[in-house]
């Protein structure tokens, strides 16, 4: 699990500098055009949000791909849920709790292990969403 999550801050972070920063940046200078160039406070407005426009959507886009990702993950780890305890008895003794968590821990590290193999996949439809901005 720790090293999906290193992975997955990775990717991110990789994502960030590369696609939102410079979209960001490229929003800051419009934006600066726009105090040049609005002649009015609601034109001015209207200036910066359409600069704003195309880093808000990347962002959005970005947000839904991890989170659609951390749902996967969270449907897997909730089967492995009910796969551990569906044969434990209802006053399960230690015995049976520690072999039921033991399955638990296994059948997630698997999952984390299936996510992992994913993230290449995820960052290329990620670039493909973010390109389609441009």
């Amino acid at each position: 699990m720790e090293e999906l999550g290193r992975r997955m801050e990775g990717l991110v972070d990789g994502l960030e500098r590369t696609e939102l920063r410079p979209r960001q940046k490229a929003a800051y200078q419009c934006s600066a055009r726009c105090c040049d160039i609005a002649k009015t406070s609601n034109e001015l407005q209207q200036c910066t949000d359409r600069c704003s426009g195309s880093m808000s959507q990347a962002h959005n886009i970005l947000v839904a791909h991890v989170e659609q990702f951390q749902r996967r993950m969270e449907r897997c780890s909730a089967r492995c849920q009910d796969s551990a305890t569906k044969d434990l008895p209802q006053s399960p003794n230690q015995t049976e709790t520690a072999a039921a968590q033991k399955k638990y821990e296994g059948c997630v590290n698997s999952c984390a292990n299936e996510m992992i193999q994913l993230i290449p996949r995820l960052q290329a439809d990620i670039t493909s969403d973010l390109s389609s901005l441009q």
